[in-house]
């Protein structure tokens, strides 16, 4: 992570995004991308990236809505 964007996040959020990639959770079930891709998520104000999602497909997404019901 950037410097300059780190020293802008409370030290509980900085320590929470360096845990690294985030998956899916729905219906109290992690969810992981089948493909392994991720996506970067930027800070809207700065445009530096502060974390990594797993990029669920299409229907993973729909299974998370399914189960999350």
């Amino acid at each position: 992570m950037n410097e300059a964007i780190t020293s802008k996040l409370l030290p509980e959020v900085r320590e929470f995004l360096s845990q690294g990639r985030f998956s899916g959770f729905a219906g109290g079930v992690d969810l992981r991308s089948s493909n392994g891709n991720g996506i970067d998520v930027h800070d809207p104000g700065s445009g530096e990236k502060i974390a990594e999602i797993d990029d669920l497909s299409a229907a993973e997404v729909n299974h998370a809505v399914e189960i999350a019901n």
